[in-house]
């Protein structure tokens, strides 16, 4: 069972490591909750409980709660000319015992003219593989609906729309815990298999495919850095609807440092884009935790979210 488990792992590393196409240019952000904002972006080897769904799946299987309730919300930018972005996101997930199970929820946007919104469904479970160098293993899924939603937009267009697409996709998700937990490793192909989201006539795209590498390294028992890299290629500008031909740029390498020395408090810092962030966690043993993180981008763009995690049982 252990090699099989293994051999798995192995060849979803190789499956993600050929995907090199793009289908179409719909970016999903991947900044949700303050301590992803607080970290750079460098979680995908993390455990970050129930809002592992929005980063890693596989994450997912280290929930320790039976029921973990989690909410954020973020004002990262003003890209759209005229328009004041906001983005909320929920889940909630549950211990089956053989699985863990989370239901979400993240939308981004300027909810009367243009938005993106997710629902996702995610399941993840652990491998206990128990020798000197690979503990355990994670593996999740993630299925997800899209909606991308346009509404007098004249802004972009000179005329007002009102228009939705639709689609579906999936995300696949895996990490490894090595030497006894020292070194976490994350693997995570995003938008793996997406179906075609048409808006406004336009002949459809889809979102953009990325697969995550990511490692965490505990320096001490209270000081862990963590690292991502987006393997898809260099730094990438992508428009957030063809049509509108608005984009964003994202650089491919991301770092984390997390030091919980405090008893009831972890502080974060990261750099990604060529900034600093910086963020804060508080926490009430196992029951509660409220985190807030921010980055200031180039042209001092406030980019900010809190995260507030409940777990009552």
């Amino acid at each position: 069972m252990r090699n099989k488990v293994f051999i798995f792992a192995i060849g979803l590393t190789l499956v993600f490591s050929s995907i090199s196409g793009m289908f179409g240019e719909i970016l999903e952000g991947r900044y949700v909750g303050g301590k992803v904002v607080g970290k750079g972006g460098a979680i995908n080897a993390d455990s970050m409980g129930v809002s592992s769904i929005f980063f890693n799946s596989a994450a997912l299987a280290d929930v320790k709660k039976n029921l973990e309730i989690w909410f954020s919300y973020g004002a990262p930018y003003e890209d759209v000319p005229g328009s004041s972005m906001h983005e909320f996101a929920f889940a909630a997930g549950y211990n089956l015992g053989f699985m863990k199970t989370a239901v979400g929820f993240k939308s981004t946007g300027d909810f009367t003219a243009l938005s993106y919104n997710y629902i996702y469904a995610t399941g993840a479970t652990s491998f206990e593989i128990g020798n000197s160098i690979l503990k355990s293993v994670s593996v999740g899924l993630s299925l997800k609906m899209v909606d991308i939603h346009a509404g007098n937009l004249p802004s972009y267009t000179g005329f007002s729309v009102n228009s939705d697409g639709i689609g579906f996709s999936f995300d696949v998700g895996t990490q490894l815990h090595l030497f006894s937990d020292v070194l976490v490793l994350g693997i995570n192909g995003r938008n793996l298999f997406s179906s075609s989201i048409s808006l406004i006539g336009t002949g459809g795209d889809s979102l953009k495919r990325d697969l995550f590498l990511g490692l965490k390294c505990y320096i001490t028992k209270f000081l862990n850095l963590t690292v991502d890299y987006n393997a898809l290629g260099s730094a990438h500008t992508v428009p957030y609807i063809n049509l509108f031909g608005d984009s964003v740029s994202f650089a491919n390498l991301y770092f984390g440092i997390e030091f919980d020395y405090l008893e009831n408090m972890e502080i974060y810092t990261g750099f990604n884009e060529g900034s600093l962030t910086l963020g804060v966690g508080v926490t009430d043993s196992d029951y509660f935790k409220l985190d807030f993180g921010i980055w200031v981008l180039p042209g001092l763009k406030m980019y900010s979210h809190v995260g507030l995690s409940v777990s009552p049982f």
